[in-house]
């Protein structure tokens, strides 16, 4: 924006512009639903909408307006991909049942069945060993003592 002193030449000024609160003793009013649809709503809708308030010569308001707009359009856009990428991985999780099925029908586990004692959570076959106990407790607190 330029002030009124300013030069055509002169650099404007910019700045965040929001509605400015109406601060009362009564509590504040939800939006009521058409308006919510309105700024939802339709391209048409929401360009009757922006019309009306642009004609109220607010721009703090018209400012809250376009921003709600399009935030709610950023929204509806993750949405939008949230919904694609559940879609993607329930694909992918019926192909994986899918595959599992087909490794079970071909028996391919009896095949390497050699390999179980890899398995991390495998627990049988694993030979007992490493530390032994060497004596008691008191045989331990006794070492080192010459009597």
């Amino acid at each position: 924006m330029l002030a009124a002193q300013d030069s055509l030449a002169s650099k404007p000024t910019i700045t965040d512009i929001y509605a400015t609160p109406a601060f009362s003793t009564n509590p504040v009013d939800p939006i009521p639903y058409w308006f919510r649809d309105l700024l939802t709503g339709p391209s048409p809708l929401f360009l009757v909408l922006r019309d009306a308030i642009a004609d109220l010569n607010d721009w703090g308001i018209l400012a809250d307006v376009l921003c709600f707009h399009n935030l709610d359009e950023q929204v509806s856009k993750v949405h939008a991909e949230i919904a694609v990428l559940k879609a993607k991985l329930e694909s992918l999780r019926l192909t994986c049942t899918i595959t599992q099925s087909c490794l079970e029908a071909s028996q391919a586990h009896s095949q390497v069945g050699h390999l179980e004692n890899y398995s991390p959570g495998c627990t049988a076959n694993i030979t007992r060993g490493g530390w032994k106990k060497r004596g008691t407790y008191a045989s331990i607190t006794d070492r080192g003592r010459s009597d």
